[in-house]
This record gives C-alpha cells, structure tokens and sequence, in this order.
C-alpha cells in the first residue's frame, strides 16, 4: 500500500489518498479536454474510506 498527497495548482484543495489506486486510465474525450486544458485528462479510482479532502 502506498500514500499519496497533491491537490489543486492555487493551493485551496489539499488531498491524501492511503491506497493503492484501483485503475486508472485517461480520457480524451473533448469534455475532459476543455476542463483540464490538455490533450487528455489522467483519473484513478480510490475507495472512497481511503481518501481524505480538505479545502484550505
């Protein structure tokens, strides 16, 4: 098991994910292109108990 934190780029959205992720894959449908601004935006799954969020 592992234990990642990230969060948003502006700092408001802090995370912490005590998971392994249970898959991930990534979309490039135009939707997630013009919400992430990229060519495809990344997801994972985590159960939901193993995740904790926190706005700053």
């Amino acid at each position: 098991m592992s234990a990642y934190q990230g969060g948003c780029a502006c700092g408001a959205i802090r995370y912490e994910l005590k998971a392994d992720p249970q898959f991930s894959f990534r979309c490039h449908c135009r939707q997630c292109q013009r919400i992430i601004g990229a060519g495809y935006a990344s997801q994972f799954m985590v159960p939901r108990h193993r995740r904790r969020n926190q706005v700053l």
